[in-house]
């Protein structure tokens, strides 16, 4: 199957070769491949790749007071090329946000379940309620879930 090939594509990739670009453009083709072949295992060890790299992008990223404003409209095509610190996060955002999404294509919680849904509740909480559908849909169910777990 050629599936079995891309898990040795993204493993060539080290810490120190990863830029905010590959792995905007890698999160896409993960995204991709999730259609292509939906539950594929071999995609978890790519997140899990992918997920190492989005913490190497985190050192450089800041957060400041105000930087929420007007984050949620970048559009399909956002890359970290000469963006400001503002589109940085931005990006980082979409990135998480399109991993999460491969990750609910699988009937079991990978080990990046944690990581990935913890930075999009981050997320959610930068870029507000109409910033990240996925984001707040993701918050509703934490909710829900510590409702449940409360009156239970």
């Amino acid at each position: 199957m050629a599936s079995r090939c891309y898990p040795r594509a993204f493993s060539r990739l080290t810490s120190s070769q990863v830029s905010p670009s590959v792995l905007s453009d890698s999160a896409g083709l993960i995204l991709r491949l999730q259609v292509l072949a939906p539950g594929d295992p071999d995609l978890l060890r790519a997140i899990d790749l992918a997920l190492r790299s989005v913490i190497v992008l985190e050192s450089n990223l800041r957060i400041r007071d105000g930087t929420c404003t007007g984050l949620g409209d970048r559009g399909p095509d956002l890359r970290f090329k000469h963006l400001s610190g503002d589109d940085s996060l931005a990006l980082w955002g979409k990135i998480i946000a399109t991993l999460w999404r491969v990750i609910m294509g699988f009937n079991v919680k990978p080990s990046s379940w944690d990581g990935l849904t913890l930075r999009l509740l981050v997320w959610r909480s930068i870029a507000g309620e109409r910033g990240t559908t996925e984001g707040e849909w993701a918050r509703r169910e934490v909710v829900c879930s510590l409702r449940s777990t409360y009156d239970a």
